[in-house]
């Protein structure tokens, strides 16, 4: 008994996280995620991305959501050309070793990467992915995420820092917590 609510509520809090990772689909791309590990829903989330340098000090580099500034093209360009080099040019590699193969005939193939993406999106089926792709990403976090719920955006960040992401929210009891990168929650008076 003696617990206020916030007390109870500190070591559940905990399990409200935010994690940063830098995404597969491009350079200055980096993928936040909430994660809300709890029973209870959180409201109210608001979150904070932005640019460090080497020692953790916030830069000037602009950081916001990829929405509208991704190249779509570019992505399936960049992926078209890395699975064709890594699938595709190990065997090429492979193959050098026998007589008659010329070499360094199969050894480049992210080259093709920009056709075929060219030619994929080009096509009715493919025009359809894009937009699908494009609508499905999200350019903002919802204000509340439900119990045991994740909520992620794709953020475009200037700059050759990495970039870290604070939250702050509700938790089901109304109490504020803010959570900057990498820390424990605090309560907000």
């Amino acid at each position: 008994m003696g617990t206020t609510p916030s007390d109870s509520n500190a070591g559940r809090v905990r399990a409200i996280t935010a994690s940063v990772e830098k995404s597969p689909l491009g350079d200055n791309l980096w993928t936040v995620k909430v994660n809300n590990g709890t029973r209870g829903p959180i409201t109210e989330l608001e979150v904070d991305v932005f640019v460090v340098d080497d020692h953790g000090n916030r830069t000037a580099d602009e950081c916001g959501p990829a929405k509208g500034r991704l190249s779509i093209p570019h992505v399936f360009e960049s992926m078209l050309g890395q699975a064709l080099q890594g699938g595709l040019g190990a065997i090429a590699n492979q193959a050098q070793g026998y007589a008659g193969m010329p070499t360094g005939g199969l050894a480049s193939l992210s080259s093709y990467g920009r056709p075929m993406a060219s030619h994929l999106l080009s096509s009715p089926q493919g025009a359809a992915l894009l937009g699908q792709v494009q609508a499905s990403m999200a350019d903002s976090f919802p204000r509340v995420v439900t119990a045991e719920q994740r909520a992620e955006v794709v953020y475009f960040a200037e700059g050759t820092g990495e970039v870290h992401a604070d939250i702050a929210f509700d938790d089901e009891d109304g109490n504020r917590w803010l959570r900057p990168f990498g820390q424990p929650p605090k309560r907000v008076e």
